[in-house]
């Protein structure tokens, strides 16, 4: 089964050369001025596979954003093919395990308070389920 080495939601990320930059991460409480409001986030997340796995064929990678009432919002989905560099260093290093980087704007729309939930799915497996608190921030008076 792949391994999660960490998942968050955050104001930004950029993957440079296999490393991550994260900026404002760990985001998990949005205050808004009302409804419907976008969520500006990133999603960043490194999944890691064993040798044994980075020999399979095909992989399907799944990032779901659910809303209170677990309706799908937005979804990412990746198909990754057979990597032949990676099943070489795989195989010559079997006790590290492959990692890939998953890094990218995931904007939704929220139109209710509530909790949402950022699914990090692979091959059918729930790897991750990061929360996104949403609540209306009344104006002072």
């Amino acid at each position: 089964m792949p391994i999660l080495n960490g998942a968050l939601l955050c104001d930004a990320a950029h993957d440079y050369n296999g490393l991550v930059s994260i900026l404002g991460g760990f985001v998990n409480i949005l205050y808004v001025a009302g409804f419907p409001t976008p969520v500006p986030i990133w999603y960043a997340a490194r999944v890691a596979f064993d040798a044994e796995e980075v020999r399979t064929e095909e992989r399907e990678i799944v990032v779901r954003a659910r809303d209170v009432a677990d309706q799908t919002l937005a979804e990412v989905r990746a198909h990754l093919q057979r990597d032949e560099e990676l099943a070489r260093r795989a195989e010559a290093m079997p006790d590290l395990a492959s990692g890939l980087n998953l890094v990218f704007p995931f904007p939704f729309i929220v139109t209710a308070e509530g909790m949402y939930w950022v699914d990090l799915i692979v091959d059918g497996d729930l790897l991750s389920a990061l929360p996104l608190k949403v609540i209306l921030q009344q104006p002072n008076q």
